[in-house]
């Protein structure tokens, strides 16, 4: 009786091992630039994608006409005039998804 009670036990410690979650590794935060082309009714690429705590840095290049971008949630903003490039950097340090639009 008590072997077989010290094989259950040894079987549940098993099972307990075989079933622990691992540990996952955070991802250390980047540097991101993104070339974001703006013409008119269009933003190329369309969709970005970050990880938390991430620096990000849009270049944003007008291809035609004065432009602007906006990013919801963080209240900030970049104008681009024909020909030019203008820059913005921020830490993406908001979880979540954020629309970017023309201001």
């Amino acid at each position: 009786m008590r072997f077989y009670f010290h094989l259950l036990l040894f079987v549940m410690a098993g099972l307990v091992v075989a079933f622990a979650p691992l540990p996952v590794p955070p991802i250390a935060p980047q540097e991101r630039t993104f070339r974001i082309d703006a013409r008119q009714f269009a933003y190329s690429p369309s969709e970005l994608k970050v990880n938390p705590g991430d620096t990000v840095t849009l270049q944003l290049v007008s291809t035609d006409v004065v432009h602007g971008l906006y990013v919801d949630g963080y209240d900030i903003s970049v104008e681009a005039d024909p020909g030019q490039s203008a820059t913005l950097t921020f830490v993406a340090d908001k979880p979540g998804s954020f629309r970017f639009r023309c201001n």
